[in-house]
């Protein structure tokens, strides 16, 4: 029983339990895979039929949208397939995510909240962003607050007024930002592929390590544990319960 516990357990934290920080990556090739932000290796998983507006996570599940297009999609964090939700009534440009759901900002740099049920697009407001210049511009997915890379200059957004404030510059263009356990990582769209830590109270980047994809970084998203992970844990729980109740009756 023991031995049976002791292996439940394991896959039940495997899903999300890592000694290095990674995160869920798709390039600017529609490859879809993992990414060791310590030391920028990528591991390819799938490619993505369109080119991603960026990735976000919502309730354990990671989802992506098409850039120009109006579908939304979960994708598997077990093989990368695609799953469709819905279109919403605006075309996607940026996409990512906080803790409190998704979020999508278009060409006119206004920002929308997505229902991750339906694709449903609501209007939150004008971020004053300038989004139009053909500057790269990236949402960041996972945390608590909503940063928007627009080149090198990086925002805070207030996800309920829609308003940008300037942190700082970055030493390169980033394409994608995003938040694992608390460090927030941005990764260069320009010339060198490089992963940069990003600090968002000073506005600093420092550079981490160099990015092994092949190619530039359109969206990130921090891995998070499945609902059926939450289920296997679960079970584990009860099956060593019920082993520790059977020790102390005997």
């Amino acid at each position: 029983m023991r031995r049976h516990f002791a292996v439940l357990a394991a896959l039940a934290f495997s899903g999300f339990a890592s000694a290095d920080p990674v995160a869920w990556d798709v390039t600017g090739q529609n490859q879809f895979g993992s990414l060791d932000l310590s030391n920028g290796n990528f591991a390819p998983i799938t490619t993505f039929p369109f080119i991603a507006a960026g990735l976000g996570v919502d309730g354990g599940s990671v989802y992506t949208a098409v850039e120009g297009g109006l579908g939304l999609y979960s994708v598997s964090q077990t093989n990368g397939a695609l799953t469709f939700v819905g279109n919403s009534s605006i075309s996607y440009f940026a996409f990512g995510s906080t803790a409190n759901g998704l979020y999508m900002l278009d060409t006119t740099g206004s920002l929308w909240t997505i229902n991750a049920s339906t694709g449903a697009a609501t209007r939150i407001g004008s971020t004053l962003l300038d989004v139009v210049s053909g500057t790269p511009v990236g949402l960041s997915a996972g945390g608590d607050t909503l940063y928007v890379a627009l080149g090198p200059s990086i925002y805070r957004i207030n996800t309920a007024t829609a308003s940008s404030t300037f942190i700082g510059t970055a030493p390169t263009d980033f394409g994608a930002l995003v938040n694992v356990a608390g460090t927030i990582y941005g990764t260069s769209i320009v010339n060198s592929l490089q992963i940069y830590n990003f600090n968002p109270t000073t506005g600093i980047s420092a550079f981490a390590t160099g990015y092994h994809s092949g190619d530039y970084s359109y969206g990130l998203a921090p891995v998070v544990p499945e609902p059926s992970s939450f289920m296997l844990l679960g079970l584990a729980g009860l099956l060593f319960g019920g082993y520790a109740l059977k020790r102390k009756l005997v």
